[in-house]
């Protein structure tokens, strides 16, 4: 591993009995054993130190006492130390009333003692009041973290300190965290230096404000600044690049920012501190209280800005926008999803200011039109990823038009560059701009046109044309789509790694049998396709490629499917890792469903009853207990009972696993009477709309999570080139 890539900023919660410094080295030794290999890894570490491959250094000094957030710099991240030393912190503290020590600390001997008697919480309180505000404060002389006397200090200014606490149940006005006995916890917010020993030891300090004969100490502190942190469990022990490495790999660049839920309450100032000119990516995911005046801000100071996640920040509007388009010219992603306010006028901003732009995320942008989408085409002709997901809830406002009038009036645009295109309950959609599509963006390779309910064969043939370029296809709820588009499709895009069919109702066995010919399939989204039967699991385990390439299968509903073909399918395919098979009444049985993953909480009492996905160990485990002995007799019984009951072996009476069989005085099996639930009613519920629920029948609504894992980038991802990406 190459350490000059080491460049940033990063938080480590520091354990108390640690010095500032012992984290670093800690940390440094750390990342420099991976570079030593054999025996002596910690003196081959130094070695490479003493080299000085690697620049480490900490932001601000914690005592060995404190213990909380302190910030380590790699590379040319220690050049950005400084510049958190002014931000602001919170401290958690707490002081000590009538003892003293030769250190100010609990850890020194005690030097003189007096009587709390006389202090009440209304002392205390009036007290704190009057360190509100901006305060000087001479730090005590004492011997520093490493030994060292400090002599620094004298009449250093702390700006802005200012004591506040949580509020406390029985009253509101507390400033204090807690009152007991002679300790009194404080939080603490305030900028650049602080001696959290001085409160208790100075002239000018709590205790003596409280009363002029009283002594007081600290007894401890936590630096309790909002921070990610990577936590130290012990003092150094073993090999330093298992703890801090392995475990715990630190963040490798100071130009990104990762939050939430960020209130108004934080000034602009607080941003400029926090994020600063040189932030290049930030991530304020579900910050719903997150304004166009915080925005405004944010594109005033980071403009060298290129990935930004705003994902439902309901308060934004076009109008930050724009600023934020007009100051971030080196924006290259952005994710606005759930932004409702955000119309054509805020989309068109970005895309004829930020001409860089690889990647928009408009998902249930519900105001975005036919308008928005041919600009950000002809500006951005690079635009790598786009995503325009509507709101099953909600009319769409995509229509062809969109698509088709690119490809008017003699145009004919090329965008080679597309690769990911989701255009998810486009309801308007339909085979002519599929068609333009794919002849404007020939190289697509994630195509998601689920709950695009009036695209038919045409469509789908329209698709081949993508050919070995595709690998993600996904035409759920498209239920005109016939076995004639799928074979086609399958004899075009020979790629093909993922490929989802839910609620296409028409297929039946002729296509199952033919994905076999996808020497690349991972992955298999077959819910409710009711016409599905056994013959074609046993066909399609006919190619031998089949058993190497299949990691997951989606069989909910397929109500016509018995275990002996589920039983070869998860004995042939050893990669295979998930299997869905809800709703289908051969696994009814409380035997199978024993080994399935729990349902989802919100799921109705109906849900439960036919929920069965196995995952990860239960396929492992389901796959054993099938060879079993005990399978086989479970089985015996099962086709005895139908026997004597002159009912089929998949019939619900047979299967319900709410049902167990009993028998009765004369030796004959029965079962008690049985409601067969309708599909749609377990599925959807009673009231549900049926293009916006958990198709997988898995807990996730139209496919399992994991499947995106594929086409979702991450903020690290910001720092890519094109090259990097593929384009």
């Amino acid at each position: 591993m190459s350490l000059k890539h080491l460049n940033g900023v990063f938080a480590v919660a520091k354990p108390q009995g640690w010095t500032s410094r012992q984290v670093v080295d800690h940390v440094k030794y750390g990342l420099l054993a991976l570079r030593a290999t054999g025996r002596g890894v910690r003196s081959a570490a130094k070695k490479l130190s003493a080299s000085r491959v690697l620049k480490i250094g900490h932001g601000g000094t914690l005592d060995p006492l404190a213990t909380g957030v302190l910030v380590i710099g790699l590379g040319k991240g220690t050049k950005q130390l400084q510049s958190y030393l002014h931000g602001y912190k919170t401290y958690e503290v707490s002081l000590v009333l009538g003892s003293a020590t030769d250190t100010y600390d609990s850890t020194g001997k005690v030097t003189a003692r007096s009587s709390t008697e006389h202090v009440t919480k209304r002392l205390v309180l009036e007290t704190l009041q009057q360190f509100r505000g901006e305060t000087w404060q001479v730090p005590p002389i004492k011997i520093g973290d490493t030994g060292i006397l400090n002599l620094l200090g004298y009449e250093l200014a702390t700006e802005d300190v200012e004591f506040e606490a949580r509020q406390h149940a029985d009253d509101g006005q507390n400033l204090l965290t807690s009152f007991r006995e002679a300790r009194i916890p404080v939080l603490i917010n305030c900028g650049r230096v602080l001696s959290s020993n001085g409160l208790a030891t100075e002239p000018v300090n709590v205790v003596q404000q409280i009363d002029k004969r009283m002594e007081g100490r600290l007894e401890r502190a936590h630096n309790a600044t909002t921070s990610y942190q990577h936590t130290l469990q012990s003092p150094p022990q073993g090999d330093a690049g298992e703890v801090i490495v392995r475990r715990k790999k630190p963040a490798t660049s100071v130009t990104h920012l990762r939050t939430s839920a960020y209130s108004t309450s934080h000034s602009p100032y607080n941003y400029h501190q926090t994020c600063g000119p040189e932030m290049i990516a930030m991530d304020l995911t579900e910050c719903i209280n997150l304004t166009d005046i915080s925005l405004r801000t944010i594109a005033g100071v980071c403009t060298k800005l290129q990935g930004l996640n705003l994902t439902n920040c309901k308060q934004i509007t076009d109008s930050s926008l724009i600023q934020l388009a007009k100051n971030c010219r080196l924006l290259r992603r952005i994710k606005l999803n759930g932004c409702d306010k955000i119309t054509d006028q805020g989309v068109i901003a970005l895309a004829e200011n930020c001409p860089v732009l690889l990647e928009i995320d408009l998902s249930e942008c519900s105001a975005i039109t036919n308008r928005s989408i041919p600009m950000m085409f002809e500006k951005l002709p690079q635009l790598r990823e786009l995503r325009l997901l509507q709101s099953a809830n909600v009319p769409s406002n995509i229509t062809d038009m969109a698509f088709t009038s690119l490809w008017s009036d003699g145009k004919r645009p090329q965008f080679e560059n597309l690769r990911i295109l989701d255009l998810t309950s486009c309801l308007l959609l339909t085979d002519d701009a599929i068609e333009c599509i794919v002849k404007m963006a020939p190289r697509i390779r994630n195509l998601i046109l689920a709950k695009c309910v009036n695209i038919s064969d045409r469509g789908v043939k329209a698709v081949c044309a993508l050919g070995r370029h595709v690998h993600y296809l996904h035409f759920g709820h498209c239920a005109q789509i016939t076995d004639d588009g799928v074979l086609a499709l399958i004899n075009s895009c020979t790629r093909l790694r993922y490929l989802d069919l839910a609620c296409c109702v028409q297929l039946t066995d002729r296509s199952i049998i033919e994905l076999g010919n996808l020497t690349k399939l991972k992955r298999i989204g077959l819910v409710k396709c009711g016409k599905i039967t056994n013959e074609s699991i046993y066909r399609l385990l006919d190619h031998r490629h089949v058993s190497h390439t299949l990691e997951r299968v989606h069989l909910s509903y397929c109500g016509k499917l018995d275990i002996d073909p589920i039983k070869q399918l998860i004995n042939y395919c050893t990669r295979l890792t998930h299997l869905s098979v809800t709703g289908v009444p051969a696994f009814f049985r409380p035997d199978l469903q024993r080994f399935c993953r729990e349902p989802p909480k919100d799921f109705t009492p109906q849900q439960r009853h036919v929920f069965c996905v196995f995952s990860g160990k239960g396929v492992r485990e389901l796959r054993t207990y099938l060879n079993s002995d005990e399978a086989d007799r479970a089985m015996r019984a099962q086709m005895d009972a139908a026997r004597r009951l002159g009912l089929p072996p998949g019939h619900p009476m047979l299967t319900n696993a709410f049902h167990i069989f009993h028998v009765d005085h004369h030796g004959l099996p029965f079962a008690p009477p049985v409601t067969v639930l309708d599909n749609a009613q377990v599925e959807f519920g009673n009231n549900a709309d049926p293009h916006n629920v958990d198709m997988d029948g898995d807990g996730d609504e139209g496919d399992d999570g994991d499947d995106d894992e594929e086409i979702d980038m991450d903020m690290n991802d910001f720092l890519q080139t094109p090259e990097e990406m593929d384009i």
